[in-house]
């Protein structure tokens, strides 16, 4: 019997435990958004010995419980947007969780610009989740910081299931960890599907990262890469093996601040169907999609305070069926005509949008124009 808990008096009932007896069989417990939990109130939860599913995302739980590795049967642990900043000691006994969802995200709006400044925060990787390799199929995220921070990456290199895997590298030497963290990346070669990197504090400019490995380690690409998030790798560029990856189709970037010649290689992945381009991603006001480029993109949303340009030229973007794009200062957009499957034309900011709607107003496809002032 699986029972779902998604009641207004959670407290009351988790409070009650361990008198209902009908509660300790429960196997699904989701307590999204449940302000007020309380010490003994986790403590509980860790009596539901048969509990497969614990949510407590957007709660205000801080810490987790010690005893939280007795509840065996657990798959899935999602602690987003909490301030939970680190697992108990035996955590790794949790040798049946197959999911943990972790990662705090806050967003401050940065004067006259459209970006926002984004904090995000996220507990450090468990000691000894290596031990959890074979059920671990989501890690994302945790932060990788300080002392230990080699043995954490070796160890995540020995989750030969993880399909999905977000890392924030935090501390000094950015640069060593940025290198173990592609030598684990490395050996999940054959399992990864979707990667999120984010790098949380100012790079050392003496000791930069690079997505290049030396001979001693060799490199192989996450062959069934499909999506991939990087996040504050300002000046590194894209790695050079995403023209590998055949099943690639989604890309995020932010803070990245990359040139032409970036969003040259991005066109010719001919399986893209997804690039969302964010706060300072891009480092130049002027952005071309030029002729044959990304032959299966459907999405493009650009977020770019830097970004007052758009061209798309003939034979660019044949599929794009959806087009957002915010910002503080518009030049022009051209060549909305040269997308024959347009859909969908989304602009925020300030500007004229006159020009726009004439060619709205002409394209075969009839898109639908929406301006947010």
């Amino acid at each position: 019997m699986i029972c779902n808990a998604h009641l207004g008096d959670s407290k009351r009932c988790l409070g009650s435990l361990p008198a209902s007896s009908q509660l300790l069989l429960l196997k699904v417990l989701d307590l999204e958004g449940c302000k007020g939990l309380e010490k003994r109130h986790l403590n509980n939860i860790c009596k539901l010995f048969m509990l497969k599913y614990l949510s407590l995302r957007n709660t205000d739980v801080s810490v987790l419980p010690r005893q939280i590795h007795r509840l065996q049967q657990l798959e899935t642990l999602d602690i987003r947007q909490t301030k939970i900043q680190a697992f108990p000691t035996d955590f790794a006994k949790l040798l049946m969780l197959k999911h943990l969802l972790a990662g705090h995200a806050d967003f401050s709006p940065v004067k006259d610009t459209i970006n926002s400044k984004e904090s995000f925060s996220t507990p450090r990787m468990p000691h000894g989740i290596g031990a959890m390799r074979g059920n671990l199929e989501i890690l994302s995220h945790v932060q990788v910081s300080g002392s230990g921070s080699e043995s954490m990456l070796m160890d995540v290199g020995q989750l030969v299931k993880v399909r999905k895997l977000g890392v924030v590298l935090h501390g000094k030497k950015v640069a060593s960890s940025f290198k173990h963290l592609l030598q684990a990346i490395s050996k999940l070669h054959k399992c990864l599907r979707s990667l999120s990197i984010r790098i949380g504090h100012p790079v050392d400019e003496t000791d930069p990262l690079t997505f290049r490995m030396d001979q001693e380690n060799p490199f192989s690409p996450p062959e069934f890469l499909q999506s991939l998030y990087i996040g504050g790798l300002t000046g590194v560029g894209l790695p050079p093996w995403i023209t590998e990856l055949h099943q690639f189709a989604k890309i995020t970037l932010r803070d990245t601040s990359l040139k032409d010649h970036a969003i040259r290689l991005l066109g010719k992945l001919g399986g893209l169907r997804c690039l969302r381009l964010r706060q300072m991603s891009y480092g130049e006001m002027k952005i071309t999609f030029g002729k044959e480029e990304f032959p299966s993109l459907k999405f493009l949303a650009i977020e770019c305070s830097d970004i007052t340009n758009i061209i798309f030229e003939s034979g660019t973007a044949p599929r794009l069926e959806k087009l957002a794009w915010a910002f503080k200062s518009m030049q022009f957009i051209s060549g909305i005509g040269n997308l024959p499957r347009l859909k969908e034309l989304e602009l925020s900011g300030s500007c004229n949008p006159d020009p726009v709607k004439q060619a709205v107003a002409a394209h075969l496809n009839h898109p639908v124009f929406k301006h947010n002032a």
